[in-house]
C-alpha cells in the first residue's frame, strides 16, 4: 500500500502554510500510517500520531482497530467545548498479523470505514480532481514502480489543477508485505511528477497524429516524444523503495 500527501496545509480563508501529512509507526503488534487533510495541521499530525501510536501498542484485530480510533478520535473532538473542532479527515494503513493489511477512511468524531485494498482513497482539496482520474490512471493492481507513477500522475495533475497545491512537494511512504514502512525520497517523488508532464505531452502528441490530417508528420514527432520520454521514465528506479516486498 502506497499513503501519499502533498505538504500545504490550506485554511479556510485561503492561507497556505506548508507541513508533514504523512506519518508511520511500526511495532509489534503491526505497522501504520496515516495521511490527514486538514484546516489545522498541527492539531491533525497531533490526532494522527496518538492514533497510530496507541495501535502500535496494542495487539489488533479488525474490530480493535475501528474501536481504538473511534475512541480516540471522540475524545479529541470532545475537548473542543468552547468552539468547534476543526475538520480533518485521515486516510489510514494497517498493516497487522501475517501480512494483514486494512485501509481506513476515518473522520472524527465517529467515522471509521474500511476501503477495499484496490481502492484509491482521495481526501483534502485535492479530491475532486483526482477521483475523475482514477478509473483511467490506476485500472487495477500494478507492480509498485508503476504504483508510484500513478500516484506521482494524480499528485501532478492535483497540483497543476489546484492553485492551492501547486508549489508542495509531495510526501510517500510505502508499507511492505513484511511490515516494513518506507519511505520515499522527495527528490524522487518530484522527479517522477516532472516526468507526468512529459507523459501528457506524449499523450496530447498521440492524439495529433492518430486524427490530425498531416499523419505522417505527427507519427513521427509523437514517436520521437514516446522515445525520449520512455528512456527518461526507465532511468527513474525509485531506490529508495527497492528493498520493500508488495
Amino acid at each position: 500500500m502506497i499513503i501519499s500527501a502533498d505538504t500545504n496545509v490550506v485554511a479556510t480563508d485561503g492561507i497556505v502554510t506548508s507541513g508533514e501529512k504523512v506519518l508511520g509507526v511500526r511495532s509489534r503488534s503491526g505497522s501504520y500510517a496515516i495521511a490527514n487533510a486538514a484546516e489545522d495541521g498541527n492539531a491533525a499530525n497531533m490526532l494522527g500520531q496518538e492514533i497510530i501510536d496507541e495501535l502500535a501498542r496494542r495487539r489488533n484485530d479488525q474490530l480493535t482497530i475501528e474501536v481504538l480510533v473511534k475512541r480516540k478520535m471522540r475524545d479529541w473532538h470532545s475537548a473542543y467545548t468552547q468552539n468547534t473542532a476543526p475538520p480533518v479527515s485521515f486516510v489510514l494503513a494497517a498493516s497487522v498479523g501475517n501480512g494483514d493489511k486494512r485501509l481506513y477512511f476515518c473522520e472524527p468524531p465517529n467515522t471509521v470505514l474500511q476501503k477495499h485494498l484496490d481502492e484509491v482513497l482521495a481526501i483534502g482539496v485535492g479530491a475532486r480532481i483526482v477521483e475523475p482520474l482514477v478509473p483511467s490512471v490506476v485500472p487495477g493492481p500494478a507492480p509498485l514502480r508503476l504504483a508510484l507513477f500513478q500516484v506521482a500522475y494524480l499528485m501532478y495533475r492535483a497540483k497543476r489543477d489546484h492553485i492551492y497545491l501547486r508549489g508542495s512537494d509531495t510526501h510517500a511512504m510505502v508499507l511492505s508485505l513484511d511490515g516494513s514502512i518506507h519511505r520515499v525520497a522527495i527528490e524522487e517523488m518530484t522527479e517522477a511528477e516532472r516526468l507526468c508532464r512529459e507523459i501528457d505531452r506524449v499523450l496530447q502528441s498521440c492524439f495529433g497524429a492518430l486524427v490530425g490530417r498531416d499523419y505522417g508528420a505527427g507519427a513521427m514527432s509523437f514517436s520521437l516524444l514516446y522515445e525520449q520520454c520512455k528512456t527518461r521514465c526507465d532511468a527513474l528506479e525509485f531506490r529508495s523503495v527497492q528493498s520493500a516486498i508488495v
